[in-house]
């Protein structure tokens, strides 16, 4: 969305539809563009409460005067009266960044959002192969590379086509194929520009780019350090220092650990609305194809563990640790993030211990 560009534009940028997890990291990319700015965080439950809430804060300015935002999750209508009232204030300084699952045509809130001025939407429909498979060719061409049909379709269908988790494999092969470093000349992964640079005859392109993302692929658990972020996630402080050891004997990568639970983050972010709207964390885990199996166990805990708003905020805080570290020494990065994981596990056993006391 090109809203937030406009001097006068509107005062809520709404994201919906049955593809939560592409909504979600929309509203994340467009935070993003707003992370200098302070962020207040809000959710349906609480305007349901509070119905003036939501105004006040948007037409409110922070203590020192700066710039901020708000980030509002909701499951359906629940709010209605607190937007409502949004669109009745006379001025509204700070954009309102929301979204909300799969509002259906007779929903209150999508109704208000195709006629108010004042709400700019989009709908995030489920993609399918036909959709994707260009969205991926477009994409892999902005990041230097020249990506096969057959090749995005083999990754839209590995995906189960979901849009989010195929975008992250385009930038995993970008970075696998060292494309940013080419700069105004990227590399273009092509046959011409492959049997031109290492002798690979243009029949046995495709397969050997296939054996590339199936490589992805196999290493991925290894590269995201699935067992580190899952322990970091759960609160397991015992398991997070042992495997931050070994990750730290064996070449601990800054920048791959913190993005890799950046999307384990994200992914609970777009399942735990469903937990909130009254569904088992084991149940949503099961039936979310973006979780492996194995993993259902625990990713259905992590979701017991962290709120909707401790996951927006979760997220904030990473997107600020990944700029700290990027800046940083190499020999003080390691450290930084180190310290910056075991506070994270810290705080997931901490959680743990209070819901287990109210259960």
């Amino acid at each position: 969305m090109n809203a937030m560009d406009k001097p006068n534009g509107p005062r809520m940028l709404l994201v919906f539809g049955p593809d939560e997890t592409a909504a979600h990291a929309i509203a994340m990319n467009m935070a993003k563009k707003l992370s200098s700015m302070e962020r207040v965080d809000l959710d349906g439950d609480m305007l349901k409460s509070e119905p003036a809430l939501l105004a006040d804060e948007a037409s409110s300015q922070s203590l020192f005067g700066d710039k901020r935002y708000i980030r509002l999750s909701l499951k359906r209508d629940e709010a209605m009266p607190a937007i409502e009232n949004l669109m009745h204030v006379e001025t509204a300084e700070n954009i309102v960044i929301a979204t909300a699952g799969n509002l259906t045509k007779a929903s209150k809130l999508r109704k208000l959002a195709q006629s108010s001025p004042h709400i700019a939407y989009h709908i995030c429909y489920q993609t399918n192969a036909r959709d994707l498979v260009p969205l991926l060719v477009d994409d892999a061409r902005a990041k230097g590379l020249k990506l096969d049909r057959s090749l995005a379709s083999q990754i839209a269908k590995s995906c189960n086509n979901n849009r989010v988790l195929a975008l992250i494999e385009i930038e995993k092969l970008s970075l696998y194929y060292d494309a940013p470093r080419w700069g105004a000349s990227p590399m273009n992964v092509s046959p011409e520009a492959v049997s031109k640079s290492n002798g690979r005859s243009n029949g046995d392109l495709i397969e050997a780019l296939k054996e590339d993302f199936e490589k992805l692929s196999a290493d991925a658990a290894a590269d995201n350090q699935g067992d580190l972020i899952n322990a970091i996630l759960s609160g397991n402080i015992k398991q997070s220092g042992e495997q931050l050891s070994e990750a730290r004997a064996t070449g601990l990568n800054t920048i791959s650990i913190v993005r890799a639970l950046q999307r384990r983050i994200t992914m609970l972010a777009a399942m735990r609305p469903q937990i909130d709207g009254g569904r088992s964390a084991a149940e949503v885990a099961k039936r979310n194809p973006a979780v492996f199996w194995k993993e259902e166990s625990i990713v259905a805990l992590q979701l017991t563990t962290w709120t909707s708003q401790r996951l927006a905020a979760l997220i904030t805080h990473l997107l600020k640790m990944e700029g700290e570290i990027m800046v940083a020494k190499a020999e003080f990065s390691s450290i930084l993030l180190e310290q910056e994981l075991m506070r994270i596990a810290r705080a997931a056993a901490a959680l743990r211990r209070k819901n287990n006391a109210y259960s």
